[in-house]
């Protein structure tokens, strides 16, 4: 796999029903903004991308684990 690199845009898939609520979510592009092997408010390990939406005035913010995330698959 490419070294993942900020600026990078993804796409998020639902993978749980909590995911499949979240329709602005969806099929939606994502930038990376942030990399990280931690996050404070879970203690899975591996690469966790902090993702924010790619739309103009756009606030959401979230952090996916690139490989094992339980509720969105990460598509480049």
């Amino acid at each position: 796999m490419n070294r993942i690199k900020t600026g990078a845009v993804v796409t998020l898939t639902p993978k749980s029903e909590y995911a499949k609520g979240k329709t602005d979510y969806q099929e939606n592009k994502w930038i990376v903004e942030a990399i990280s092997e931690r996050i404070l408010f879970n203690e899975k390990s591996g690469v966790w991308l902090g993702l924010r939406l790619n739309s103009k005035n756009s606030l959401d913010f979230t952090w996916v684990h690139l490989t094992d995330d339980e509720h969105f698959n990460v598509i480049f």
